[in-house]
């Protein structure tokens, strides 16, 4: 008998480590009907609830000697020490993975020189080209790599400088580096985004206009400057004092004389030139993605957020159509016009929706009617590019191909993660969240990947890519480097 109790202690051990690896198996791989980052959620729970009753079958059932059973606790308990008293979550995947880093490691960017006022912040020397292009390439090649701020803000590229934004430290920075990596001015203001979802620093990436520089701040601090004078602040404005919960990422955007943001409590609009307020939306569209699309005979401003969106009088503000949806936790929202007054609008878990704006004559007014909503892309990061009929997105981080038209599904491809999308020619330029760069090729009948290479040291590769024929300057949160592609990407 004591021999048959054993046996069912072990097989009962046993049962409880194969039921643990089947579940994580089955929710990190099987589970496609939910999405990825409930998946990742579930295995968490099922690995320490999984580890916590081994410890309690090791301890109380395992039927071992008790100087076993104390010491393989102890090991395990003081194995989970040493790691916490070592290491740190410093962030997460937009999935939730957790991500760790030894404690008391430097945050990227507070190394870097201060922001603005010193001597040599506006005496730099600026070349103003890119680096030489190499003859024959036959691999992509990186001509520089640097130490940048923590954030996730892509680089506008004018007048010979890439123009990003930054956190170093307690400052929220935008900065100017020539297109052979050095940095040639610096502005910064005390501020400060962080979260341990979001990340930490500014995320929108500036607009530039000439010598003057746009740019929106994860706290909600616009900023206008002036390039050619040493990045010299203009004017600045607060367009929010709630802060959403992954900081603000939309670009500003230029429309005539006006800079039009959205943040918490509505769309905002100042003068270009003097930052005075000119007008106030009366919709609350949170951190709505921004574009100008025309419909029925006219120009609109489009606002695109996590539970509806709505169409604006560029002039005034006036709000001439809404369109609603339950709301869902998107972090960049798309708008994307498609023509004829067809515009796709959303993203996150509720999927995408294109909507038919035309005039109202009864109402006097506008109507957004809804024309097809597809449960197979639910982008998170304006993961969305439109041509030839066709959309092409990451789908809970897997690349698809729908059909503009009716919104069903052409192909699925491979995981890339939450990053980013671009169109260059017969390809699309994929950013995955893991740091590397794919070429597919744009075809509505198969998925077919040219080819990739690793770009960033990172895991979290959100901030937008920047295509200039061969030359792409990549982004991470605490990297950026310019790679030159073997052949030009329009080609």
């Amino acid at each position: 008998m004591p021999g048959a109790g054993a046996r069912w202690r072990w097989l009962a051990g046993l049962v409880l480590l194969c039921g643990a690896a089947l579940l994580i198996v089955w929710f990190g791989e099987f589970g496609s009907t939910t999405l990825r980052r409930d998946r990742v959620l579930a295995t968490a729970i099922v690995t320490g609830l999984g580890i916590c009753g081994l410890l309690f079958w090791l301890l109380l059932a395992s039927g071992l000697p008790v100087g076993v059973r104390l010491g393989g606790g102890g090991g395990l308990l003081g194995a989970l020490a040493v790691f916490t008293l070592g290491f740190e979550v410093h962030g997460l995947t937009m999935d939730g993975v957790p991500l760790f880093a030894r404690r008391g490691e430097a945050e990227a960017g507070t190394g870097l020189p201060a922001p603005h006022g010193d001597p040599w912040s506006d005496l730099r020397r600026r070349d103003g080209g890119w680096p030489g292009p190499s003859r024959d390439l036959q691999q992509p090649r990186r001509h520089w790599r640097l130490d940048v701020g923590a954030g996730f803000a892509g680089f506008a590229v004018a007048g010979g400088l890439a123009i990003t934004q930054e956190q170093r430290g307690p400052y929220e920075c935008v900065v100017a580096y020539d297109l052979r990596g050095r940095e040639v001015w610096a502005y910064g203001d005390s501020a400060r985004f962080v979260d341990l979802r979001a990340g930490v620093g500014p995320r929108s990436t500036p607009v530039v206009d000439g010598d003057r520089v746009y740019a929106l701040g994860a706290t909600g601090w616009l900023r206008c400057l002036d390039a050619g004078a040493g990045g010299r602040l203009l004017w600045r404005r607060l367009v929010c004092e709630q802060v959403p919960a992954w900081g603000l990422w939309t670009s500003p955007l230029l429309v005539g004389d006006l800079v039009v943001t959205a943040a918490p409590g509505g769309l905002r609009a100042f003068d270009r030139q003097s930052g005075r307020p000119r007008w106030q939306s009366d919709r609350a569209a949170g951190d709505a993605a921004l574009v100008l699309a025309r419909a029925a005979g006219m120009d609109l401003i489009v606002a695109s957020g996590g539970s509806g969106a709505s169409g604006h009088d560029p002039r005034t503000g006036v709000v001439l159509w809404r369109a609603s949806w339950p709301p869902s936790e998107v972090v960049a929202p798309v708008a994307q016009p498609l023509g004829g007054g067809r515009i796709l609008l959303g993203g996150g878990p509720s999927g995408m929706r294109v909507f038919d704006v035309q005039a109202h004559v009864g109402a006097g007014g506008l109507i957004a009617a809804l024309l097809w909503r597809s449960p197979h892309l639910r982008p998170t990061l304006s993961g969305v590019v439109a041509a030839d009929g066709f959309l092409y997105g990451l789908d809970d981080g897997r690349l698809v191909c729908i059909d503009a038209a009716t919104g069903f599904r052409r192909w699925q491809g491979a995981r890339y993660g939450h990053g980013r999308l671009l169109v260059t020619g017969t390809h699309l330029l994929v950013q995955s969240e893991d740091g590397d760069i794919a070429f597919v090729a744009r075809d509505p009948e198969a998925f077919r990947e040219r080819w990739r290479f690793h770009a960033l040291d990172t895991r979290r590769g959100w901030a937008p890519p920047t295509l200039r024929g061969r030359w792409l300057l990549v982004r991470g949160d605490g990297e950026a480097a310019l790679w030159e592609l073997p052949i030009p990407a329009d080609d």
